[in-house]
């Protein structure tokens, strides 16, 4: 069982990393805003069935934010509820990943 808990929560914090890595990309190109990143974001964890997930970015971008500002996106989940079968090890646990990059 633990086994799976363990690959359960590598397979969420694989798919976090996606979904923060193509929010990350969408809100560096100029013109985009943290809306727009939080579309793709969402989409990526929806085509995973991952639920309960918040995402953030920061500082909130928008379309005037100036070349060369550092922007971070966090995306994070419930591993319990993101799990299949029963969580005895990693219950109540959440998973966060970080993606940092410049804007354009």
């Amino acid at each position: 069982m633990g086994a799976i808990e363990v690959a359960n929560n590598i397979f969420l914090k694989q798919v976090l990393t996606q979904s923060a890595y193509e929010g990350a990309r969408v809100v560096t190109t100029p013109g985009k805003t943290s809306q727009d990143a939080e579309v793709i974001a969402m989409q990526v964890l929806a085509g995973r069935n991952i639920e309960e997930a918040t995402f953030s970015v920061s500082p909130t971008v928008n379309s005037s934010t100036p070349s060369g500002t550092e922007i971070k996106v966090t995306v994070t989940a419930p591993s319990d509820v993101n799990a299949i079968g029963p969580q005895l090890y990693f219950n109540s646990h959440l998973v966060q990943v970080t993606v940092t990059m410049v804007r354009n």
